[in-house]
């Protein structure tokens, strides 16, 4: 006798000694339910076939178009579609942000950077520039551009090109099947530097004559944003011993104004590792008296961050200012 056949003789001689006894054969609390489970399946299997047949091939009623989606039914297919699935919330409430980080550094002890391939050095801290600039956690900002300016190998380190980027970017990541990530980022910003037929949506390139001067270059991007000089424009200088921004907030709120309304359009100015430096903080200041631009020197904290930190608080900080 096998062993199988030991156990259910056993199990019988078990149930009929207790039926001899009047007491009832107990079953497990999760055998039940899985009993009961079962037995639903079972008729749903079976009523699922007849109504197969009742409505086969040859019956017209098979024929019959189903309902078009009700509004409860489409918001609830919404729902239960995944985030990354979902269609990307766009924000546009408040100014237009424009990012502006000189990548010029001049301290004999800071990295070279090289126009051509900028993911090799400082690769992280640019492309989380543009994601804290662009990027939300489910959507992106249609109000905002970063532009990125690179020098070349002299000994000056005059500019040479110019990279911006905005929403449209995002957009050609996703088009790539990419997330957001600093990798990704990187690798379609040496897409967008070494193409030359086909550019890449969302990246302007400009490759800048040698002659070019910082003042130059910044005069134009201030140009590019409001070609007709009609718009306000404040230049927010994000440097160690400004104003607190939170004091700052305070006293525009005080004077009985909005930011957006005053200045349609903030200028972001912060160094890709320092503070930018002097020489080029001059032609700004020169820019901005001739462009009349107001200019604000604003401190986030008495910590040094890196720069893609300090545009996340700074959008954090305004994006409280608006709501409140």
């Amino acid at each position: 006798m096998g062993r199988n056949a030991k156990v259910t003789r056993t199990l019988d001689y078990q149930r009929q000694k207790k039926a001899l006894k009047g007491k009832p054969w107990k079953v497990s609390r999760h055998k039940e339910a899985r009993q009961q489970l079962k037995a639903r399946l079972k008729a749903e299997k079976v009523s699922a076939q007849d109504m197969e047949v009742e409505h086969g091939p040859d019956n017209p009623v098979a024929a019959t178009p189903a309902p078009a989606p009700t509004p409860t039914s489409a918001a609830a297919a919404a729902a239960a579609t995944p985030p990354e699935k979902q269609s990307k919330k766009v924000s546009s409430s408040g100014p237009h942000r424009h990012f502006f980080i000189p990548v010029t550094e001049r301290s004999a002890d800071s990295r070279k950077f090289d126009p051509s391939h900028p993911y090799k050095q400082c690769n992280d801290i640019l492309a989380g520039c543009f994601t804290a600039s662009v990027c939300l956690s489910f959507g992106v900002r249609d109000n905002a551009d970063i532009t990125m300016v690179f020098g070349d190998e002299t000994e000056d380190r005059r500019p040479s090109l110019t990279l911006k980027l905005d929403n449209k970017f995002y957009s050609a990541l996703r088009d790539r099947n990419k997330r957001a990530t600093e990798q990704a980022v990187i690798s379609l910003m040496r897409e967008a530097l070494t193409a030359s037929e086909s550019p890449v949506k969302g990246a302007t390139v400009e490759r800048l004559p040698g002659s070019a001067s910082f003042k130059a270059v910044f005069q134009r991007f201030v140009r590019a944003i409001d070609p007709e000089g009609t718009e306000g424009k404040l230049l927010v200088v994000l440097k160690e011993g400004g104003e607190p921004m939170l004091t700052w907030l305070g006293r525009v709120q005080r004077g009985g104004m909005t930011i957006g309304s005053k200045w349609p359009h903030l200028i972001v100015l912060l160094g890709a590792q320092h503070d930018v430096p002097p020489e080029e903080m001059q032609a700004i200041r020169e820019v901005c008296v001739s462009e009349r631009i107001d200019v604000q020197p604003l401190s986030l904290g008495p910590m040094a961050m890196h720069a893609k930190d300090c545009i996340t608080v700074f959008q954090n900080y305004l994006d409280v200012d608006l709501q409140t």
